[in-house]
């Protein structure tokens, strides 16, 4: 045994290889940890020259640069005690953990501040702020809430103006047989109701916001647009939002059927799953859609921000199995406080989530947002401790 761990002696070894007597002498450099292959495959050498030049060039880069950051810190604390420099050490160590800490006040920042003005810059250069009603045609009636009606709808080319279409009668045609690309799904907030338009500006934020940080959690946000006059679907000075059509069902939907949850398996995972029993086979299905479920609120949760109204109907299926979250009017940032009214109850009563509990209605109203998100983190861990207790309670 002890044999196994002793280096081979040196010796010299013959192998033959395609009619070819190649020689392998061994290196008893412990160190020789490169080798480089060279053009005919036939030959192989050790290069330890090589290889301990890159790691001595990478171990004195980070000697550098760990000096560099080390006098940085001298000239800013010159004239300062030890003490006092440690005293400035951890206070820069505790602010730096503190402003990104959850719900980040310190990303937050950035992205008000740096990535929203981008967003808007970007968008503006690829028309994306410019859409307008003629740039749609809009389809069927997909469900309706207190404050909007969702449609289906298709993104018309540059070159095509839907006035002319429905002129010629040819809009319903289009709608049919335009790609899937090209499908998008409009909601008209509903005009002349109290807080629609509030919480559809709340929405249109939202979504923007998550657009940047969290993409992956819920419908592509295309934009809005505010129609131009009034007919049979459109209201002048209403406003319309944009997604881009990731699925014609819902969670909700699915589960109407009684063969929930077998009816998601192939959505799930692209495939009928052999060999597994019934019950393993749904509890896998009820596992991959709670895995995704969760994943995105927590994401969202990172960034500060509630959703409020998570429910199978505002859970969308996507044709490759992705479930995306919908319907962001009654969500909350809770960095800044906004859209929290703390006497104003936007609850499903069907489904009425834990946010009740993290956000009571006898909280006080938010303070002035600067000061709200660099107060979050407390707050939110203040709201995570009073949630823990009432369900412990």
């Amino acid at each position: 045994m002890a044999s196994l761990l002793l280096p081979p002696t040196a010796t010299s070894s013959t192998l033959k290889h395609n009619n070819q007597i190649l020689k392998l002498k061994p290196n008893n450099n412990a160190h020789a940890t490169c080798n480089v292959f060279l053009s005919n495959s036939n030959h192989y050498r050790f290069n330890s020259a090589k290889c301990h030049a890159l790691f001595d060039d990478v171990a004195k880069g980070l000697l550098e640069s760990s000096s560099v950051g080390v006098d940085q810190f001298q000239r800013v604390t010159e004239g300062l005690s030890d003490m006092q420099r440690w005293v400035f050490l951890v206070f820069g160590g505790l602010t730096w953990i503190y402003l990104t800490a959850r719900p980040g006040v310190l990303v937050g920042a950035i992205d008000a501040y740096l990535l929203a003005p981008l967003q808007l810059g970007l968008d503006n250069l690829s028309g994306r702020r410019n859409l307008k009603r003629s740039d749609f045609v809009v389809g069927d009636k997909l469900g309706e809430g207190s404050f909007g009606v969702v449609y289906s709808g298709v993104l018309l080319p540059k070159n095509v103006d839907v006035d002319v279409l429905q002129k010629r009668g040819r809009a319903k045609t289009t709608q049919l047989d335009a790609k899937s690309k090209d499908k998008v799904i409009l909601k008209k907030v509903k005009v002349g109701i109290q807080g629609a338009e509030e919480f559809g500006d709340y929405e249109e934020w939202f979504n923007y916001r998550l657009s940047r940080a969290a993409p992956e959690t819920c419908a592509d946000f295309l934009g809005t647009f505010v129609a131009d006059q009034t007919n049979s679907q459109f209201t002048k000075g209403g406003k319309w939002l944009v997604w881009k059509f990731e699925g014609d069902r819902t969670l909700a939907d699915y589960m109407k059927d009684r063969n929930f949850p077998s009816n998601l398996e192939s959505v799930m995972f692209g495939r009928v799953l052999q060999g597994v029993d019934s019950s393993k086979r749904n509890a896998l299905i009820i596992k991959q859609i709670m895995r995704q479920i969760i994943t995105s609120l927590r994401k969202i949760h990172d960034t500060g921000i509630v959703h409020r109204d998570v429910k199978p109907a505002n859970l969308v299926v996507t044709k490759r199995g992705q479930i995306k979250l919908i319907d962001f009017g009654a969500a909350t940032d809770l960095r800044i406080g906004k859209n929290y009214v703390p006497n104003r109850t936007l609850l499903d009563p069907d489904y009425c989530p834990p946010e009740l509990y993290v956000l009571p209605e006898e909280t006080p109203s938010p303070p002035p947002e600067p000061i709200a998100a660099f107060l979050s983190p407390v707050l939110w861990q203040l709201g995570l401790y009073y949630c823990k207790w009432q369900y412990q309670a």
